[in-house]
């Protein structure tokens, strides 16, 4: 849908947060002011611009030779403040400074609260965003979305636990589920705890490592996040988590957003192309031990179809 105003687009976008806007990050105090200094302007592709790609670069974008990028820093491996509290890290950061020098152009990655990144994109105070979304119908009604990743959810449990069992959503009723709020993970566990006859109970969190901790401490029974990044967290938990029911909801992709007709939607796509035939895109998958989220087709402008619901982010 195209809108004739700018203010139809954020009081549009606005209204949608809660239910498109529910990217991985999400409930962090980061603001538009955390940025990730002066590494977030040099890109990890090794094969400099391409020509033709940067040809398709709009004009106004192209004379101002840097795109502003927004991103949530809470969720490592797709984005997350370093160690040093001031570079952002993850796939996406490389992923989209990379896309940009194919582009001909440098990225200023910016951290900002995940719930202010599409009513920003709407009124053009960034040129992008990349922070782990999932693709949907709802999300293509108000920004372009570029297909980069595919994944599915995996559900993360107690170490102690066994968790065999939980192959699927129906599998979760009469269980504690812990949610990242905002997230369509958390829409569903809600819509499921209707369905279970008040069995099941949702406790929502603000950072999905909240969610994580009620699992650790006994609080919840189960917590669900993109494979990678569930892979992530029992990686890191010290051995307190593990993961449970990989990719149970199969795969769908995973969008970079920009602005309704902006122009950006092609070349983006174009330059991940080129990632993924020079090897840069299999690099930076590999960087983060997440190969298994690289895309299983060539890269799409709104695809028509983009997998199962259940996809968190």
């Amino acid at each position: 849908m195209q809108w004739t105003s700018k203010l139809a687009s954020v009081l549009l976008a606005s209204l949608l947060i809660a239910v498109i806007a529910s990217g991985c990050g999400g409930g962090s105090d980061n603001s538009s002011s955390v940025e990730a200094g002066g590494s977030t302007t040099t890109s990890t592709a090794s094969a400099g611009a391409d020509q033709k790609v940067a040809d398709e670069v709009p004009a106004d974008i192209k004379s101002k030779g840097v795109l502003n990028i927004a991103t949530d820093t809470t969720f490592p491996p797709f984005e997350f403040i370093g160690a040093d509290s001031q570079a952002i890290e993850g796939i996406d950061p490389d992923m989209i400074k990379a896309i940009a020098e194919v582009m001909g152009l440098k990225a200023d990655v910016k951290g900002v609260k995940f719930d202010a990144i599409i009513p920003g994109l709407a009124a053009g105070e960034y040129d992008i965003a990349i922070s782990s979304f999932a693709v949907s119908a709802e999300r293509m009604k108000v920004i372009d979305m570029v297909t980069y990743l595919a994944a599915g959810n995996s559900y993360v449990v107690n170490a102690k636990v066994d968790g065999t069992n939980l192959k699927g959503p129906n599998d979760l009723c009469g269980l504690r589920i812990a949610v990242l709020k905002g997230t369509t993970n958390a829409v569903e566990a809600h819509q499921l705890a209707k369905k279970c006859g008040g069995k099941t109970k949702v406790l929502d969190f603000p950072e999905q490592s909240a969610a994580n901790l009620a699992v650790t401490s006994g609080r919840a029974d189960v917590t669900s996040s993109i494979a990678p990044a569930a892979a992530y967290f029992a990686d890191r938990s010290n051995g307190q988590l593990k993961v449970a029911g990989v990719n149970y909801d199969g795969s769908r992709p995973f969008g970079i957003a920009v602005p309704k007709g902006s122009g950006l939607a092609a070349p983006i796509r174009d330059a991940v192309q080129v990632l993924i035939d020079n090897g840069t895109y299999e690099k930076i998958l590999a960087k983060w031990k997440s190969e298994a989220a690289a895309l299983k087709k060539a890269p799409e402008v709104n695809p028509t179809e983009f997998g199962p619901t259940g996809a968190s982010s």
